[in-house]
């Protein structure tokens, strides 16, 4: 086993609900980016309560982005923003999740980085 280590799973899209599954299987802290939902099948993944989704899940989820839609979020769920003139497929893209996050922390007057110089990010002034 893990033992008292701290592990916390991450993902995107399909990785993400990977990560949320086996963590919340396991009582194991995860964060996903844009997963697809994992309530309505979460007794064919071997998640034996509804809780346990509650208790580990953390999920980001840009607005209007179709991939997290597919099935029902549960556990802490941030919905982001996503630009009007991104097309659903722009809104699932980890790049403008992590563009859109730095942006927010970077509101603090700390600016962490620029996670892509040669993005186009609605964020910057």
């Amino acid at each position: 086993g893990i033992g008292k280590r701290n592990v916390i799973l991450t993902g995107h899209s399909l990785g993400g609900s990977v990560a949320n599954i086996v963590g919340s299987k396991y009582w194991l802290k995860s964060v996903s980016f844009s997963p697809p939902g994992i309530y309505w099948g979460h007794r064919k993944f071997g998640i034996k309560s509804i809780d346990r989704i509650d208790a580990e899940v953390y999920s980001i989820v840009p607005e209007r982005d179709f991939v997290p839609m597919v099935d029902r979020q549960r556990g802490l769920v941030q919905y982001i923003t996503c630009p009007e003139n991104f097309s659903t497929i722009g809104c699932h893209r980890i790049l403008h999740t992590v563009c859109n996050l730095v942006c927010a922390c970077d509101s603090y007057d700390k600016p962490m980085f620029d996670p892509a110089p040669n993005y186009e990010s609605t964020c910057r002034a």
